[in-house]
């Protein structure tokens, strides 16, 4: 018998699991291939740094698939953005500075991130082949790299805790080049559909997150200049590789018109 539910994310319910311990408990819809893949994954970061939570079990219940991790004890940074938007700057500060540490990170024993992005655009039902075609083209100009990428870097799955920060959900991690890291987090922020429905707290907080944007990228290049067209072409990847996920439709048409901007 499972405990009460304490969080719920896009892919997997989250339990209280024993002693600061929790179940992360994925949905029906989520392959038995791709939480095996997190649990493996994780097991190798988790031993390259401390940003990556301790995990401990994977488990197959009557419920579903499962895998035991640290009970973090802190708040992601979503849940402090909401509590003080005030602290936007700060808290962006906060994501920059520990994207870039992942980043400094090698990663050999992973999958290579194009080798998915590559797979997505391929399988796609939403993009056409012309436009595939393109985005092949682009995706094969970007250069090796064998840096830490998460690819699903957001303030949902950044905690903020008392010795530093903790990263989850390395699902769709590998290797690769971290450039396309930070542009898949900068087509999470500007891209996703807001959950709010007072039209004035949602121009609120999509005011807040462009901020968040622009800190954060400061925060990150710290100071160094880099290539913007370079940049441009990986939000293009990173978007294309999203659009087949479960979104809201207003999302998918967000992203549908970037696209096609771009190409």
């Amino acid at each position: 018998m499972l405990d009460k539910c304490i969080a719920r994310a896009r892919n997997a319910e989250i339990y209280s699991w024993g002693n600061n311990l929790v179940l992360k408990l994925f949905y029906d819809f989520i392959p038995v291939e791709k939480v095996d893949g997190e649990f493996s994954k994780t097991l190798i970061i988790r031993d390259k740094t401390r940003i990556c939570p301790e995990i401990f079990d994977r488990v197959s219940l009557e419920e579903g698939e499962g895998i035991v991790f640290e009970n973090i004890q802190g708040k992601s940074i979503t849940y402090n953005l909401l509590n003080n938007p005030l602290r936007v700057r700060e808290l962006a500060t906060v994501m920059g500075h520990t994207h870039r540490d992942i980043h400094n990170i090698d990663a050999e024993e992973l999958s290579e991130v194009r080798d998915e992005i590559g797979l997505r655009i391929e399988r796609s039902t939403i993009l056409d082949e012309s436009q595939k075609l393109k985005l092949k083209k682009v995706l094969g100009s970007l250069p090796d790299d064998v840096k830490l990428c998460h690819m699903n870097y957001h303030p949902d799955s950044i905690f903020i805790v008392d010795n530093g920060t903790r990263v989850i959900d390395w699902m769709d991690s590998g290797k690769g080049y971290p450039l396309i890291d930070v542009a898949k987090t900068v087509v999470l922020l500007r891209f996703s559909s807001l959950p709010f429905q007072n039209l004035l707290f949602r121009g609120v907080v999509k005011m807040s997150r462009e901020i968040l944007i622009k800190e954060y990228l400061e925060a990150y290049f710290q100071g160094e200049e880099y290539n913007e067209n370079e940049f441009r072409k990986c939000m293009l990847l990173a978007a294309a590789a999203r659009i087949d996920e479960k979104l809201p439709e207003s999302e998918i048409e967000r992203l549908k018109t970037f696209i096609q901007e771009e190409l």
